[in-house]
């Protein structure tokens, strides 16, 4: 064992209890440290003095000591060398390194054991964080390792679930410690220190794209008008209180107008970020801030020395060097090694990038996403604080679409919706790598749940075998089973795929929002199904869309079931056209009458040249707008079967193999 592979905490026991250790060379460093000691050096001036106190009173979800990665000891240099040059620090850094932990939780846990007189407010992006977050520092706080190197500070009062009150002289009524969130009303009072976590997030950002302005107004609003200005030091008075005045900032980036894409662009910031290398073998590192000032900042083989000082000019530049080619004043200053205790080595980032490469670079290589690439800009438009709905309203059709998968993509989507003319709502998701038998087995299960109108299955390989499957366990999906063409129909803006983000955008839609709530980050890359789902419309490219990359299979799945709910609405062949505002206008041409039938059983029986897809675009545009009567549904019933029958009958008694077949 390594020297300073010893648990602080360890020390801090053995110190107490006036035990010696071993003199051998292996304990050298450690041999005549004492509680004393240990507690000089987590008051020290330097970085080392907040490692030593982390590694003293922290411990892992399987309760081991923590030791510090060099990604930690980047975040405190950089955070030092930012206060030190008067900048507000902020780090973008990947997905799952301990971000909220190390620069929220514990280095609040820190500047309040130092100096129990702060006050420190936390604004975070949703409400549960800001429990979390509480309740996580009141732990630190309580916790022995805690006591024993901070016996003096103590609780004034319990925790509550947003604030921490301390002992202390004066501002007794003020509370130590402060979690709220970006858009909370509970801001107001005066604070010497603000940190800023994770506000930008995926709801914010992408979700809902209106928001992203608002995370901006609120930082800035909460900063410059309820933070204490940071004083000078003057010859003979007093020094100012450590950390007064001021800010930290630690995220994620998410999409190039966020938040943080205005912290990149504006001068008052100094942003460090870690991005992983295209390679997955190590974390790239780049400064974006103040031209002058980044001319002396260190560079990364600095920042990650345990006993960082703010003052040390930089070294000579390593051979190592990230090209920069997205912000202007930006500077390469080195790579670091990957966490690779905390589970991310270069076999398990690779394996993600596979499973999702445009996610991967999103949180882990911060390539946001820019305007106009999401295929489904407005679907947060339709998510809802509503639970999934366990029943469906009566006179609603219900339609399930099945993604198969295929060879190349070894999986299987299976989506319900309902609606009616003006309606849809999302009732179900369902994911799984199933076996031909597994996924007539679901099938049966979603039918016997909903009683859906129609189960829409993509035309493919798998289709056929899927079917006889079904028919010969008698499954009773088979029976409303309805087949799908893809092929240049699904880029199509007004029948494919993106014409549901024009239904998104008049909120027709409504998706069960609370099925994900507080599902925590990368959820849905443990199975989640409707975390899963979230992710595809929120993520989704059009070049995804084209390359029909595994997220797709949901959204196939939604689109399949989609058509045919249109179909049953009675307006699936109706006309139409995009309008100057890009809003989709649809000709009605009225009611069915007796003529129209008549006419249209005419055309089937005097043109033998008619193709299935023309009678059915003819008969489509004859009941397109239909009224929901009895009568009408029976009419359009009973042509759906004539051309069902006549399909077949041209096919050979094959499956039909269309996109807008009834």
């Amino acid at each position: 064992m390594r020297p300073e592979d010893i648990p602080i905490e360890e020390l801090v026991a053995a110190a107490e209890e006036s035990l010696s250790f071993d003199e051998s060379a292996v304990f050298e460093r450690w041999a005549r440290d004492t509680l004393e000691d240990i507690r000089r050096r987590v008051r020290g001036p330097g970085a080392d003095a907040y490692h030593t106190f982390v590694e003293a009173v922290f411990r892992d979800e399987n309760d081991d000591p923590v030791e510090q990665a060099e990604i930690h000891r980047a975040w405190e240099s950089h955070s030092r060398w930012c206060y030190q040059h008067r900048l507000i620090p902020t780090v973008l850094a990947p997905w799952g390194h301990g971000k909220s932990v190390q620069r929220v939780c514990l280095r609040v846990a820190f500047m309040l054991a130092r100096n129990p007189s702060l006050r420190i407010l936390v604004v975070t992006n949703t409400d549960a964080n800001a429990k979390n977050r509480t309740r996580l520092v009141s732990s630190i706080m309580a916790s022995d390792g805690f006591k024993k190197l901070f016996p003096d500070v103590e609780f004034s009062r319990p925790p509550t679930d947003y604030e921490i009150h301390l002992k202390r002289r004066g501002r007794a009524g003020d509370p130590s410690f402060t979690a709220r969130t970006i858009f909370s009303k509970g801001v107001g009072a005066r604070v010497d220190v603000i940190i800023v976590d994770d506000v930008s997030d995926l709801e914010n950002s992408l979700l809902k794209p209106a928001e992203r302005s608002k995370v901006g107004m609120s930082v800035k609003g909460a900063t410059k008008s309820r933070l204490v200005p940071r004083k000078k030091e003057r010859p003979g008075r007093r020094p100012p209180r450590e950390w007064t005045g001021y800010t930290e900032q630690i995220g994620t980036r998410w999409h190039d107008e966020d938040w943080w894409g205005e912290c990149l662009r504006s001068g008052a910031y100094c942003t460090l970020v870690l991005a992983m290398a295209q390679d997955n073998g190590r974390i790239n590192c780049a400064v974006v801030g103040p031209a002058d000032a980044l001319e002396s900042y260190p560079w990364a083989y600095q920042i990650i020395q345990r006993t960082f000082d703010p003052d040390e000019a930089p070294g000579p530049a390593p051979d190592d060097l990230p090209v920069l080619q997205r912000y202007e004043s930006a500077k390469a200053i080195g790579t670091i090694p990957l966490w690779e205790e905390g589970g991310y080595d270069q076999e398990e980032m690779g394996r993600r990038e596979v499973d999702d490469p445009r996610w991967h670079n999103c949180g882990r290589r911060q390539i946001p996403y820019s305007e106009g690439e999401q295929a489904f800009p407005h679907f947060g438009q339709c998510v809802h604080k509503v639970e999934p709905r366990i029943t469906v309203p009566s006179g609603w059709y219900v339609t399930v679409g099945c993604d198969p998968g295929g060879t190349t993509r070894p999986g299987n989507a299976i989506a319900v919706i309902a609606g009616n003319d003006s309606e849809r709502v999302f009732l179900e998701i369902r994911l799984g790598k199933w076996t031909g038998t597994e996924l007539s087995e679901q099938l049966t299960e979603v039918f016997q749940r909903w009683n859906p109108d129609a189960v829409v299955v993509e035309t493919n390989a798998l289709q056929a075998y899927l079917v006889e499957i079904g028919m010969l366990a008698k499954a009773p999906w088979t029976s409303r089973v309805r087949p799908f063409h893809t092929g240049s129909n699904k880029m199509n803006p007004l029948e494919g795929v993106p014409a549901l983000d024009i239904e998104f955008s008049h909120n027709a839609w409504s998706f069960p929002g609370l099925a994900w709530s507080g599902h925590p980050q990368g959820h849905e890359e443990q199975g989640c199904p409707w975390c899963v789902l979230r992710r595809a419309f929120v993520t989704t490219t059009r070049q995804d869309l084209r390359h029909h990359t595994d997220r797709v299979d949901t959204i196939m799945a939604t689109w399949f079931a989609h058509r045919r709910l249109i179909q049953l609405c009675r307006y699936v062949g109706a006309v139409g056209f995009v309008g100057s505002d890009g809003s989709v206008e649809i000709d009605r041409y009225g009611n069915v009458t007796e003529e129209d039938v008549k006419r249209i059983r005419r055309q089937i029986e005097a043109d033998d040249e008619l193709t299935p897809k023309q009678v059915a675009d003819r008969l489509a545009s004859a009941v397109s707008g239909a009224p929901k009567s009895e009568w009408s549904q029976v009419v359009i019933d009973s042509l759906s079967e004539e051309i069902d029958d006549m399909m077949l009958d041209n096919s050979g008694g094959a499956l039909l193999d269309d996109e807008d077949d009834w």
